[in-house]
């Protein structure tokens, strides 16, 4: 016959133990996500970074081809007026004026447009200088947890080695039916089999309990699970 009381004293030992292992499993499952999370928070700095080098390119490009263009205008003007020195008819001389002073027109606003060129080039320069900046911060911080969550990993590995042990030699003192109920329902509820009464409710589930339930889990006679979450029960002494 099986002594349920001294089954469910060491189910309650398993069980802390199986707590560990789970922790443990817990930090090595959830190692590539939380390394995933952490590259994607920087690549999202960078690409931010990225769009910023490309606006303060674009702004470059733009003023560069302003300035070809004004270049290009005032060497017409230039032209244009050495032409007036050559012109015999006042026609000839007032066509070319308006020409010039076109010219000249579209000169004043290329210069006023390239000015404020200027203007945006150096606030964009400077976002970009400040979010390079950030990014340096943002990638040694990456760089820096993940050194820390590979060191977790590789410690949450060894001691999972070492429980795993410790777990092989315990389970052989258990009913083969008391740990085969006992690992189904680890493996239903996350890590979380037996559970202590709290008064007359379910550690797990808080479901109220009949009174004929609570005195039979004092008396230990019985393996007895809570009927709503399927937790193995045990009165703490």
């Amino acid at each position: 016959m099986v002594d349920v009381k001294a089954q469910l004293v060491k189910l309650v030992e398993l069980h802390k133990l199986d707590a560990q292992i789970y922790a443990r499993r817990r930090v090595v499952e959830e190692h590539p996500r939380r390394v995933e999370v952490l590259r994607k928070t920087l690549q999202g700095v960078r690409a931010n970074l990225t769009m910023l080098e490309e606006r303060l390119k674009q702004l470059q490009m733009e003023r560069k081809e302003k300035e070809m263009d004004l270049s290009g205008k005032e060497e017409n003007v230039r032209k244009y007026q050495g032409q007036q020195m050559q012109v015999k008819s006042n026609k000839e001389y007032s066509a070319l004026q308006t020409e010039i002073d076109g010219l000249k027109a579209d000169n004043s606003m290329l210069e006023e447009e390239i000015l404020h060129l200027f203007d945006e080039i150096d606030r964009a320069a400077a976002r970009v200088a400040e979010e390079r900046q950030r990014f340096a911060q943002e990638e040694k911080r990456v760089q820096g947890e993940e050194l820390v969550l590979g060191e977790e990993r590789k410690t949450a590995e060894a001691e999972l080695t070492q429980l795993n042990e410790k777990r092989k030699q315990m389970v052989p003192s258990l009913d083969p039916l008391v740990l085969k109920n006992y690992e189904r329902v680890l493996a239903n509820r996350a890590g979380s089999a037996l559970v202590p009464i709290q008064g007359d409710a379910c550690g797990g589930c808080h479901t109220h309990l009949p009174p004929q339930v609570i005195n039979e889990l004092k008396r230990s006679r019985e393996i007895i699970a809570c009927e709503r979450c399927s937790r193995i029960l045990y009165c703490e002494e």
